[in-house]
């Protein structure tokens, strides 16, 4: 998620950033909001000195609202969402605690148009799963409101506030 809102902001290159960013997408520190949350404050100042002001915001907020709130921020903004995989993949055999990031897709965002859904147009909102055997990138599923709300809508949304 990280990575596409600063590629979006056009101050992403790999190196160092890619091995930061790749910290928080592996367990433990990917494991739940709050891990994420806290790994964003504890490197808060190496992020700022490579340019990359990014703050986030705990909030609970219905599926649609973030997907609108994402639509105006034109690609500087994205959420991490905290949903029952069960309910998202109709029964499949998800663990309870799993999460799923939702971002504006557009020409500039580093997504690759190979990996765009189909039935996604250009500044859509696409979601993200990390979960093994899932396609990274995928439309947001009709049951996502239902799997974020069995979890009390808990979001994480993180938002680009400019260059250092």
């Amino acid at each position: 998620m990280m990575r596409r809102l600063a590629s979006r902001a056009g101050a992403y290159a790999p190196g160092i950033q890619e091995h930061l960013f790749y910290q928080v997408s592996q367990r433990p520190l990917g494991m739940s909001l709050e891990s994420v949350e806290g790994w964003l404050r504890s490197k808060s100042s190496t992020l700022s000195d490579l340019g990359y002001y990014i703050f986030a915001r705990r909030i609970a907020a219905p599926t649609p609202d973030l997907s609108e709130w994402l639509q105006e921020g034109k690609g500087y903004r994205a959420a991490i969402l905290s949903v029952d995989g069960r309910r998202l993949y109709n029964g499949a055999s998800k663990s309870e605690g799993d999460a799923v990031g939702l971002i504006v897709y557009d020409p500039t965002s580093g997504i690759a148009d190979d990996n765009l859904p189909a039935e996604t147009k250009d500044a859509g909102v696409v979601m993200i799963d990390p979960w093994p055997g899932v396609p990274t990138f995928l439309a947001p599923p009709r049951t996502l409101d239902i799997a974020h709300g069995s979890q009390k809508y808990a979001t994480l949304v993180l938002y680009w506030v400019g260059y250092g």
